[in-house]
């Protein structure tokens, strides 16, 4: 009786090897899309925290929202400030929108970050979003919505490293302790963001003005782009 035909060890080897070639091109892919899906629901929250934008705008007279801080429009209002929790205010999560902290990880914080990353557990509270320093100023003198010449142009907020978003920045690609508010690229060189007629888009480096711009404080400079002025002409 014959006996049957086994593999032999040079076979064996050779499906183990196309097992691994597979493997080596399957994984970039998966490693793609995967990070595709978190930048699609990433820009899913920013539309939703667009759509939250144009409820205030309509409920306070056409005025975009009012913060104690460039970042407060995602703060909940736990204290009674004025300025707090404007955006919130929509919002059933009683937390801060896009924050990062130690005590907590909402869903509307950018789902790329690593929760372990050493620079978000020292500084325990990090705001992954930022609104325009020229829109949502520390103070009352937001800008009324019918008086922005670009609205389709206007960045209202953007992923950031910090509570706002400015054309100034000690490094636009990374996050640092000691950085300045910077625009995050994080979706593959990408990141999300909403205009004043509160579209969502995303955008590269390249695409973003004055992004590294030289002066530190955003409000003493000359830059006049409708991508960060309200009144630019």
């Amino acid at each position: 009786m014959a006996l049957p035909e086994r593999f032999t060890m040079i076979e064996l080897l050779m499906v183990i090897a196309m097992i691994a070639i597979l493997a080596s091109l399957l994984l970039p892919v998966l490693g793609k899309a995967r990070d595709r899906a978190k930048a699609i629901r990433c820009f899913g929250n920013m539309g939703t925290v667009a759509k939250m934008t144009a409820m205030y705008i309509d409920d306070n007279q056409g005025y975009y929202p009012t913060c104690y801080g460039y970042n407060d429009m995602f703060e909940y209002n736990v204290d009674g400030r004025p300025f707090y929790g404007s955006i919130c205010a929509y919002f059933p999560e009683k937390q801060r929108l896009g924050y990062i902290m130690t005590t907590y990880w909402n869903r509307y914080t950018c789902p790329t970050l690593d929760r372990e990353n050493t620079f978000y557990i020292q500084n325990n509270s990090v705001s992954t979003w930022g609104g325009n320093a020229y829109v949502v100023p520390a103070s009352k003198n937001c800008p009324k919505a019918m008086r922005i010449r670009w609205p389709s142009r206007l960045c209202i907020a953007a992923e950031s490293n910090s509570g706002a978003v400015t054309y100034y920045a000690t490094d636009r690609y990374n996050p640092t302790k000691n950085g300045k508010d910077t625009v995050q690229f994080r979706h593959q060189n990408r990141c999300n963001l909403f205009f004043g007629d509160l579209h969502v888009g995303t955008m590269t480096p390249e695409t973003v003005p004055d992004v590294n711009g030289p002066r530190l404080d955003p409000l003493y400079t000359n830059s006049n782009h409708p991508f960060w002025i309200p009144y630019s002409f």
